[in-house]
């Protein structure tokens, strides 16, 4: 593999320099992977290498999922966040993630009549087929909070949204189909034991829509592209497999301008 001036100076995509990365990880020799005369590899090595350091810092913590686990534990500490879930009292906004124990065999049961009794042992092939199976299951009208309970804002708990979106079939907001998934993949990580290692991989993320307002979406962090890609879910939740399949990061959306994220933990100001 050789590496112009040009190719140096004009920058690299992030799966050309993970590749550059496993190669210089193989080979003995730098001068391998620049395409110089003799005279000029002393003066390209210190551009090849000081490019490399700036390309380090972009894309150092997307190199793997360990990585970019690293980067947040590191970068993006926990934050006391509060937020009127109700429309009208402050709570610290993770809070609104509790789930009761009744509710969560509702949830088991709802996820084996999606999936089955399928195993997986690969995190990423869980969120994938569930997600999938969630959105051709839900497929309902969106609805605002102001129609449903008569409020501008209303976030629904795990219990209320198992209430109004299975029980009741009922449309419902953003936020609440946000909470519903993330009770769903949540769950259906701890069934397969899964959770522990991968929790810190869900999120919530609230982001102000440049064409529609604050908005709701769950997030995941998938294996290979090793950031936040939206598992939507008001919006454009049919383009789901073209988002995956693609590795179209919430981060590389120009339309969405990040507010706060929340697990069931902690909540966050930045991802």
């Amino acid at each position: 593999m050789k590496i112009s001036l040009i190719k140096i100076l004009g920058g690299f995509t992030l799966k050309e320099y993970q590749q550059l990365q496993t190669d210089l990880n193989t080979e003995k020799e730098t001068n391998k992977y620049l395409d110089f005369e003799n005279d000029t590899l002393t003066k390209a090595n210190a551009t090849f290498f000081d490019v490399l350091k700036s390309y380090e810092l972009k894309f150092g913590k997307n190199l793997s999922i360990d990585n970019f686990k690293k980067y947040l534990s590191e970068n993006i500490k926990p934050a006391i966040i509060f937020y009127k879930c109700d429309g009208i009292n402050n709570i610290e906004v993770q809070k609104i993630l509790s789930c009761s124990e009744i509710t969560e065999k509702k949830y088991i049961e709802f996820i084996k009549s999606l999936l089955g009794l399928e195993i997986y042992t690969n995190a990423d092939d869980l969120i994938y087929w569930l997600n999938l199976k969630i959105n051709d299951w839900i497929d309902l009208k969106y609805e605002t909070d102001l129609k449903n309970f008569g409020k501008i804002e209303k976030w629904l708990s795990p219990d209320e949204c198992f209430k109004y979106i299975v029980e009741k079939r009922k449309g419902v907001d953003c936020e609440d189909v946000s909470i519903f998934k993330y009770t769903c993949f949540r769950i259906a990580l701890m069934h397969q034991n899964l959770w522990e290692e991968n929790k810190w991989r869900l999120r919530c993320i609230v982001v102000n829509v440049l064409t529609v307002g604050r908005h709701c979406a769950l997030c995941w962090v998938k294996d290979g592209p090793n950031d936040w890609l939206p598992i939507e879910s008001t919006i454009i939740p049919k383009e789901f497999e073209y988002i995956w399949k693609n590795n179209q990061l919430l981060r590389d959306n120009y339309l969405y301008q990040i507010d706060f994220s929340f697990d069931v933990d902690y909540a966050y100001k930045k991802i």
